[in-house]
Parts: structure tokens; sequence; C-alpha cells
């Protein structure tokens, strides 16, 4: 977050320009319109706040004299390259010339360039709460245009764009955070320094920049409760690589327990706003997929599937329909039978590398699969009850262990070892038992413990839960 010294100066400034002068004095704000907390990563704060000084005497001498309800605001954006864009908003209107003077004299003074991205804000005259957006309504707020550019879009604008953003403003920012560290967290700034190195516009080895990576799990456990940034930097190489399905299986944990001040939980709460947006667009494009099936025009139901999955592959629903389709149609023509189960063989595994917890398995022919069919069903039973929402983490753990999504489940388990008094100690134990399965081997030797025992426990335990499964006993019976 932005360093104190960088608060106090912009208050003290807010409090000399509002109560320091008289009444007939112009009282004078600061509106930051975007995230503030990324201050300390993308400006330089000492020259900034040297600028934002001169500003503001500049604002106070042109309008010293203006009437309490003129009311003004200029909007300045500051880029990683050129000059800042300025533009003056004023209620009553000014006088053309006046506005020119103004912005003339505002272009004198040298702003530096951001290091990252832009940062926008607004220097206010006469607006006592503050409030820009509800007197000022032309003002753009960089989110609100992005949402409004979201609504626009169609499915392949969501889905690039979305990985644009990641690739070229998240994860540098995250990085830069990561970087920051201090030297004992060595497992955060070797994640930072891989992002930095990483080129996210190919495709990259997730499992071992992240999942296999001990540096990873190690940062994750170096975090202090409620910050996330590495388990973001995670979520947000993902959706680097358009694993979208993937990306908000662990944004929707993460945001349970993100702390809201956090300098990274506004690039969280867009993701998962885009996240939603682009999931109405996917869902309303299968589902005209879904409406030629159910007339029974396979060809043009599997059409709209594969462009669907020509601009976005990596979705889990959509390769099950196309799966679903095509077998539908081999059953028709006469080319494979119903009870033929080997279509489904290929495309479960294309369908649950998208999406590893994708909460359907079409058939089960032994045991075993009839375990994992149920447990993928029971992913649908979890999180409707608030004051749940901790054992659910837990028992979402032991699905995403009993379906061999270690880093999933690894993940899950450390949230319910931090948070939960009930379930702490075997979570630890799972976790470690889950970064044993992943090949981290090294990190439990932090922990004390007989971990081989442990571990037989952690399988003695599936493996009863499995053997008292209704199914399981079904098939076996």
């Amino acid at each position: 977050m932005m360093n104190r010294l960088f608060f106090a100066f912009i208050f003290s400034i807010l409090f000399i320009g509002n109560y320091a002068y008289t009444q007939e004095e112009p009282q004078i704000g600061v509106v930051f319109l975007e995230n503030d907390n990324l201050a300390e990563v993308n400006i330089n704060q000492e020259s900034f706040i040297e600028k934002i000084g001169l500003l503001i005497d500049l604002v106070k001498l042109e309008f010293a004299t203006i009437p309490k309800d003129q009311k003004v605001a200029i909007h300045i954006v500051a880029h990683k390259e050129g000059k800042p864009t300025l533009k003056l908003y004023a209620i009553p209107s000014l006088d053309p010339k006046k506005q020119e003077s103004v912005l003339a004299a505002i272009e004198t003074i040298q702003f530096d360039n951001t290091k990252m991205v832009d940062f926008p804000m607004a220097i206010t005259v006469n607006l006592e709460d503050g409030n820009v957006a509800a007197v000022f309504e032309d003002i753009p707020f960089p989110e609100d245009q992005r949402k409004e550019d979201y609504a626009n879009g169609d499915l392949a604008y969501r889905y690039q764009t979305t990985k644009n953003w990641a690739i070229s403003e998240v994860l540098p920012v995250l990085s830069a955070f990561e970087l920051q560290a201090e030297k004992q967290f060595e497992g955060v700034q070797n994640i930072g320094k891989l992002i930095a190195k990483t080129d996210f516009t190919s495709t990259p080895d997730h499992q071992q920049l992240f999942s296999a990576n001990a540096d990873y799990w190690r940062g994750v456990m170096e975090m202090s409760v409620g910050n996330e940034l590495i388990s973001a930097s995670n979520i947000f190489a993902l959706i680097a690589e358009g694993k979208f399905d993937i990306a908000l299986d662990y944004l929707q944990i993460t945001l349970f327990f993100s702390d809201s001040k956090s300098n990274i939980e506004p690039y969280l709460n867009e993701l998962y706003w885009r996240l939603g947006s682009y999931n109405e667009r996917l869902n309303e494009e299968i589902g005209k997929g879904i409406a030629e099936h159910d007339k029974g025009n396979y060809p043009q139901a599997l059409e709209i599937y594969n462009r669907i999955l020509k601009t976005t592959p990596n979705s889990a629903w959509a390769n099950y329909e196309l799966y679903f389709t095509q077998n539908e149609m081999e059953i028709k023509n006469g080319t494979t039978k119903m009870e033929d189960r080997s279509n489904w063989k290929k495309a479960k595994l294309i369908v649950y590398a998208c999406d590893p917890m994708y909460g359907i398995e079409v058939s089960a022919t032994n045991a075993e699969e009839g375990y994992t069919l149920y447990r993928r069903q029971e992913i649908h039973e979890l999180f409707k009850v608030k004051s749940e929402k901790l054992a659910d983490v837990y028992k979402l753990g032991d699905i995403a262990l009993d379906l061999s999504v270690y880093d999933y489940a690894a993940q899950l388990y450390w949230y319910s070892f931090t948070y939960s008094k009930a379930e702490n100690k075997m979570a630890l134990s799972k976790f470690l038992y889950c970064l044993e399965k992943l090949g981290v081997t090294g990190l439990k030797d932090n922990f004390n413990g007989n971990h081989p025992k442990e571990f037989k426990a952690v399988e003695k335990e599936r493996q009863k839960a499995k053997e008292q499964n209704i199914m399981y006993k079904s098939f076996k019976k």
C-alpha cells in the first residue's frame, strides 16, 4: 500500500485547502480515480508529492476568487510514456479563455511518467464531499469505462482483453510488490523474479511455475493472514494462459479470505466481475448450441461449439457440450452405441484439463469411477450455508484430494489450517501430503511431526471414506 508519508502529505494538502484559509477561499480536494494502492510501485512518490503540491498551489491561485457555487474538476492521467492527459470540467461552465489558460499553466508542471500503468486523479474545487462522479458525470472512471467496453464486447473481446490485462498490467504489478518483500521472505521474492522473467504471451508450464514450485508454496506460507499476493500471482498467471475455469475455482475461494484493504484486492474484485461478464456471454453462446442440439440439429450445434472453442479453447463446459452432441449424433447415425463410453474416455481428458474440478462425470464402469462421479456431484452441494463456509473449504479440499487435484487441494487445506481451529492439525498434514504428491518434498521439514506416519493416516482416512461411500459400495456388490 502507499506509504504513510504519501498519505500524510495528501491529507495535509486537503487540510490546508479546506480549513486553513477563510471562508472565501476555494476548497481544494484530491481524488484518486483508480487503485491508489499501486502508488508504491507505480510512481516516484517524492516527485509526485512535489508536483501535486505545485499543482494545488496553481489551482488555488487560478481560482482564488471564484464563488462558492462554482465547481471545478481537473482530470489528470499520468502515463507510462508521454505527457499527462488533461481535461477541465466546470459547473457552471467557465469562460473558454480562462479554461485554456488554466490548462496551459498546468502543462508547465513536469509530471513524471508512471512505471507501469496509468495513474488517473482529479483535483477538485468546491466539492466538499469529494464525490466527483455525482457532480461531473462525464469524468471517466477507468473501471467504469472498462465495464462499459466489456458489456459492448463479444466473447472474443472479453476473453482476449482479460488475458492482455493480466499480462500487461496485473502480473507486472504483482511482481513489483513481491520484489519489494524483505530478504527473509525468499519464496515471495523468488516468485516475483519468476513472474518478471516469464513470457506469458507464450505457453509456459504452469505446473513448473507454480504447482510444483517450492518457492510458490513457501511464498504462500510466508504471506501474512489476508494478504493473497502470492495466491493472486497463481490466479493471474492462469488468466494469462487462458485457463479461466481453473482461475475462477481459485478466485472464488481466495476472495473468502482476502483482506479487503490489501493492495491487490481491487485486482481480485475486478477479475471477478470480468469473469462474471465473460461467463455470461459464454453461457449465451453455449445456450445457442444447446438449443440446436435439443432440436436435433447436431451439425449446427457442433458448428457453434467449435466456433466458441476457437475463441476460448479452455472452456470445460463448451468441450463437454461438444462431446455430448458429437456422441448423440454418432448414436443417431449408428456409428456408436449408447452403452459405448469410448468417446467420453477421450473427451474427459480434455474437459478435466480445462477444469479438474468440473462437476460432471458422465458414467462409471467400476467402483473407482463411481466414487469420483459421486464426489464431483458433491461439489454442487457446498457453500450454500454461509456459516458453514470454513467447513466447506475443508470438504472441498477432500474432494480435490480424492480427484488427485493436489495443487488446488493444497491451497484449500492451507486456508483450513490457517483459519479453522476444528480441522487445523489434519489440514496441515493434508497440505504437506499434497505438496509431497506435487514433488515439493522439502517444505515439510519446517514443521514438527512424524510426517510419514501422518501421510499414511491421510491415505487411510481417504481410503476409508471411499470404501464407505454408497456409490463405491454399490459397484463392489
